[in-house]
């Protein structure tokens, strides 16, 4: 208790003196993070995000999420973002806040007769030509889908239903943070691009078994049986910048004819 008095009696000193950032520091320190926040939120009054600040706002946009602020801390997020889009990991938390704001729906369950793709990734990487042939039968899928008012921005390998006969139905789920496309933290819907990206993190993980380097590494880095037609695919469908990737799970499909073209029967797409 006499430790305690003395912090807070350090908090007060700090604040008479206007130091505001000591005063939150320590505030954080005890556990007391709405008022870290607020005094976070005085001390970077009028100011605005730059090299020199990055840090103070990081820090108090983690604890506005912390104290139930979802809607603050994305907006100094975003602030953040506008500055440095790489700083730490700002996309991560906004892509996640996103997800969380959106409207609450009831999930579906999984049918019975059939399973989650989830389970068979769990098993492992899928090989290639079998992995390629599932991924096209669930685009197939997915466009028949749209016509019978599939939304948008919910794909994810414990959304998609498969049963014996490979048939793939989609699942009302909130979708996972790593299928969700980056443009999602900025507020935009998701489209049918949006959709391409989280498709793409779907073949990625298919044909490698795990989402370890994706961003950062191809698929035929880690992979020795894909083509190189393939991974340019892969690629595209996982643009970060919406405009640059597929905008239709129509030109996935011309590209799948057209840069398979000559190659051999074990690199070719399914029919």
């Amino acid at each position: 208790m006499q430790q305690a008095g003395k912090i807070m009696d350090a908090v007060k000193a700090y604040r008479e003196a206007g130091e505001y950032k000591n005063a939150a520091m320590l505030l954080k320190q005890e556990g007391m993070f709405s008022e870290a926040a607020e005094m976070l939120q005085i001390h970077l009054f009028e100011k605005k995000p730059d090299r020199s600040t990055l840090e103070d706002f990081y820090l108090y946009a983690t604890l506005l999420e912390q104290t139930g602020q979802p809607q603050k801390a994305m907006d100094v997020f975003r602030e953040i973002g506008s500055v440095s889009p790489v700083f730490k990991d700002v996309d991560k938390r906004l892509r996640s806040l996103a997800l969380s704001l959106q409207p609450p729906f009831e999930e579906e369950e999984i049918p019975a007769g059939k399973t989650a793709l989830r389970s068979f990734i769990r098993n492992g990487r899928i090989e290639a030509k079998h992995g390629l042939k599932l991924w096209v039968q669930m685009l197939r899928s997915l466009q028949e889908a749209y016509k019978s008012g599939l939304q948008f921005g919910l794909l994810s390998p414990d959304n998609i239903a498969v049963d014996a006969r490979n048939n793939i139905s989609f699942i009302k789920r909130r979708q996972s943070l790593p299928y969700a496309p980056p443009e999602i933290a900025k507020g935009i819907s998701p489209d049918e691009s949006a959709d391409i990206y989280s498709a793409g993190v779907i073949l990625y993980e298919v044909l490698t078994g795990s989402l370890d380097g994706i961003g950062s590494a191809s698929v035929s880095d880690l992979i020795e049986d894909v083509p190189d037609w393939l991974d340019e695919i892969v690629i595209r469908c996982l643009r970060k910048v919406r405009e640059d990737r597929y905008q239709s799970i129509r030109d996935i499909f011309t590209d799948l004819k057209t840069l398979s073209q000559g190659k051999t029967d074990s690199g070719n797409p399914p029919e």
